[in-house]
């Protein structure tokens, strides 16, 4: 297993009723800043530029440990660096610099179908960036500099479906072996009169199913609040190898974003130890 546990961030403080986020640049109209509070991969945020520093302003104090961009066209060559403003406790992230927020290798995984783009989200392409601060941080907003201006990134914008902020949960013990991710295809198969087979593309999207069988007491009240408050309706950050320096592909390939597909029940099997299985499936 990576050297750390999985991460999770179910309570997204950009959805929180009031918080703003400005870019610095100018953007498409016809891809607006408001769509980074979407779930729809198909709508994205689109920056002319290829530099570029969207500000975040929450309606009160909040306690951060993550950043993450969701379904981008941002290259392995990306950084990003984060910034606390009216910090009141803990380490400002911005003591981190410009961190390599998409260390995984470019792939046919981020760009199926249609060589990436929103119009290839919803079969199966995109990938993710993040920044994972080193301590948690309590302060009023953020400020996110994006750089992707490097001979990798061939578009000449910047794109992002969208943005999660938030706390992270991560329990004492991490996950058994036996994860699980996998991708359903919608696609539908014919076969015509002649014998061809014809293939009626349709949308693909990841799942994730892992084991939690050594929940603590704290982490067990912590998984409960999880499920009371993500439900089935809203999404969750999930990252199995979080920073794994040892293997990035395994990092981009256990992550998701997505939903519960059911609540899953939590057993006691012995003394001080609780236990629960999770599947996600991505937005």
């Amino acid at each position: 297993m990576a050297a750390n546990n999985l991460r999770v961030i179910y309570d997204n403080l950009i959805d929180l009723s009031g918080t703003t986020v400005v870019p610095t640049s100018s953007e498409v109209a016809t891809y607006p800043i408001s769509n980074l509070k979407r779930d729809a991969k198909s709508q994205t945020w689109r920056s002319n530029n290829k530099i570029v520093t969207l500000t975040v302003t929450f309606p009160n104090t909040r306690t951060i440990s993550g950043v993450f961009l969701g379904f981008t066209n941002l290259t392995s060559a990306a950084k990003i660096t984060v910034t606390a403003t009216g910090v009141s406790s803990g380490t400002n992230p911005s003591a981190l610099g410009a961190v390599l927020c998409r260390p995984w290798a470019d792939s046919a995984w981020d760009t199926a179908y249609t060589g990436g783009g929103n119009n290839s989200y919803g079969y199966g392409a995109g990938s993710h960036a993040r920044v994972w601060f080193s301590q948690e941080v309590t302060c009023t907003g953020l400020t996110i500099a994006i750089d992707d201006n490097n001979t990798l990134q061939t578009n000449s914008y910047l794109e992002v479906s969208r943005l999660i902020v938030g706390k992270y949960w991560s329990p004492k013990y991490n996950t058994e072996f036996g994860l699980e991710v996998g991708v359903k295809d919608l696609t539908t198969q014919s076969r015509t009169q002649s014998g061809d087979l014809i293939s009626t593309r349709g949308p693909r999207f990841k799942t994730l199913n892992f084991n939690l069988n050594w929940l603590t007491y704290t982490d067990r009240t912590v998984f409960v609040n999880l499920l009371k408050t993500a439900g089935l309706s809203r999404p969750l950050l999930v990252s199995l190898f979080p920073n794994n320096s040892d293997d990035y592909e395994a990092e981009q390939l256990y992550q998701i974003y997505g939903k519960l597909t059911d609540t899953p029940g939590i057993t006691h099997p012995m003394f001080s130890v609780y236990a629960s299985s999770v599947t996600i499936e991505e937005v």
